[in-house]
């Protein structure tokens, strides 16, 4: 009668988590963590094979208390192969099953290469960077883009998978600042591994190609690379006479011309009359 009272009023354990906490080519460690409301002592068992129809139990049983969790280190499996598990739970008068779950062991690994970095184009306020690495193993990559103005604070951008392999991606920089200096990396993993690029620099274009002076002391123009040919301006000053149109009269005059040995030889001619 006793029994049957207590089957009767028995709250069910329950399994809160099931995982893998860590792997390796060989071997996986599952945890499992149950509950039980009447504060029954807990019993596991784990069951494990290398497919859903046939699970094997594993020979260690383990014990615990409520929200304790127990773990199994299982041996001598497999690289690289899918494996199936289950845990059941008793408090000694129910037993609970979890649903079966499916875990991949690792396998033996070749990191990335490092990614061969191209700015494949750029303008004023843009850039566009190319990027291709190599893998041993012929993995899919993902690259991982950090950019920035100094050299050690890059911020993440984003993260592209190619969609062939082999041939890498391009990333698209927009809202950039004229004729500034960047800097920039790429990481490469191919879900195994990861690979640290090595750190870039680049610098967008100025504007003002084909452009004048305009007296100014910064000189706007560029060259194909993006770079000033010569930022300081050079002045020629002449000095003459020649007949003021208001009273006919001879005045004295200046004439100053800015170049800039930039492209387009770009020259700008300002007349300065005195008395006139």
């Amino acid at each position: 009668m006793d029994n049957f009272i207590k089957k009767e009023t028995n709250k069910k354990p329950i399994i809160k988590r099931i995982g893998v906490v860590s792997k390796t080519i060989n071997s996986l460690t599952i945890e499992a963590i149950g509950a039980d409301d009447d504060k029954d002592q807990l019993k596991y068992k784990l069951y494990i094979g290398n497919s859903k129809e046939n699970l094997i139990l594993h020979s260690e049983e383990k014990e615990g208390t409520s929200n304790v969790s127990v773990q199994w280190e299982v041996l001598g499996l497999q690289e690289y192969t899918k494996y199936y598990y289950k845990v059941e739970v008793t408090d000694g008068i129910d037993i609970v099953t979890t649903n079966i779950k499916e875990v991949m062991t690792n396998r033996t690994n070749t990191a990335p290469t490092v990614a061969n970095l191209e700015i494949e184009s750029k303008t004023t306020n843009s850039m566009k960077i190319k990027a291709n690495a190599t893998d041993a193993e012929d993995d899919k990559l993902i690259y991982t883009i950090y950019f920035g103005e100094t050299a050690d604070k890059l911020t993440k951008q984003t993260t592209i998978e190619e969609q062939n392999k082999g041939e890498g991606i391009t990333f698209t920089k927009a809202d950039l600042k004229e004729y500034t200096l960047y800097y920039y990396r790429v990481d490469v993993s191919d879900e195994w591994d990861t690979t640290e690029g090595m750190g870039q620099e680049v610098r967008t274009y100025c504007s003002g190609k084909g452009a004048v002076c305009e007296g100014t002391t910064t000189c706007t123009h560029c060259n194909d690379e993006g770079e000033c040919t010569r930022r300081e301006k050079s002045l020629t000053t002449i000095t003459g006479y020649e007949t003021c149109s208001k009273d006919g009269k001879s005045k004295k005059h200046t004439i100053i011309k800015h170049w800039c040995s930039c492209r387009g030889q770009g020259k700008y001619t300002r007349r300065r009359n005195e008395g006139s």
